[in-house]
């Protein structure tokens, strides 16, 4: 099969990228120019067309939410519309697996868990409503132009090659730098928030089984099923990094509009795909730990 990956060099997408091609698919990593749409994107050929491509940072979202807007919903857009010109033009037809996010459930209350993918919609923030309002234009395509889109709803996922301003490699680096003789202390926002946490090498694979195996026009939770809290994740960090700390709140870490659970359904994709996460968690911490020495050491 021949693949298309946007956002190829991002957190997911180089763990995407390397799946795919263990697997003997030849992979097309999509430029920023054409993405953009300032280069043309050549669909020949590709029967799978993979959107990681996002700013999928929630800070910066609120930081710049009209940039926000114009990558992960117009860029979205352009891509659809790419997709059905070639079509049209070539009579080759696509699957294209759109990577959205839990993020789009937004506040829940407890009776309204665990998620399923015909809970409603309430995002809560600038990145939640450019991947809501992406999936709009998306299902629209679907409904007027026959696009062949898989919705992929991941939750939280933590490994290899996470940038740090995300809790759990910040939360190892932070580590690691105490280890190394630091000040020992931690700087932490909400840890007593529960969240699906899964391994990123688990969403790379529900992705590729959603190409292979997904229904078209519908829309599929990547999650765990299993609600963890932020401060057992760091419980498990600080054994592993063998340190005595000092656990202190940072305000400036803290999001209002957090959920206190977040717990999702896989029971869609299990049923229609095969597909559940493999890798534990407490394997997906030690992965991140070691990661996270590397970078300190050169």
């Amino acid at each position: 099969m021949r693949a298309l990956v946007t956002g190829s060099t991002g957190f997911v997408g180089r763990h995407l990228t390397a799946l795919l091609e263990s697997k003997g698919h030849e992979v097309v990593r999509c430029t920023r120019a054409q993405f953009e749409g300032s280069e043309p994107l050549d669909l020949r050929g590709v029967r799978a067309l993979f959107h990681l491509a996002a700013q999928s940072f929630v800070p910066e979202a609120v930081a710049s939410p009209m940039a926000t807007y114009e990558a992960n919903v117009m860029g979205t857009a352009r891509l659809a519309r790419a997709v059905a010109r070639h079509t049209a033009e070539s009579g080759e037809r696509l699957r294209f697996i759109f990577a959205s996010s839990a993020e789009v459930y937004g506040v829940v209350r407890s009776d309204m868990l665990p998620l399923f993918e015909t809970t409603c919609t309430n995002p809560r923030n600038p990145y939640a409503a450019s991947k809501a309002a992406a999936e709009s234009v998306l299902i629209a395509e679907y409904n007027s132009f026959d696009l062949d889109v898989v919705i992929a709803r991941a939750f939280n996922a933590i490994g290899i090659g996470q940038r740090s301003q995300f809790a759990i490699p910040n939360f190892a680096l932070q580590l690691v730098q105490v280890a190394r003789g630091a000040p020992a202390r931690i700087a932490v926002g909400n840890l007593e928030a529960q969240r699906d946490f899964l391994d990123v090498s688990d969403v790379a694979a529900a992705y590729l089984a959603l190409a292979e195996h997904g229904s078209k026009g519908e829309t599929y939770n990547i999650c765990s099923g299993i609600a963890r809290n932020i401060r057992s994740l760091l419980d498990e960090l600080i054994e592993i990094a063998n340190v005595k700390i000092e656990i202190v709140e940072d305000p400036s870490r803290m999001r209002p509009s957090d959920s206190p659970v977040v717990i999702g359904s896989n029971a869609k994709i299990r049923r229609d795909t095969g597909w559940s996460a493999r890798l534990d968690i407490s394997t997906s911490l030690r992965n991140v730990f070691a990661s996270q020495v590397g970078p300190l050491s050169s």
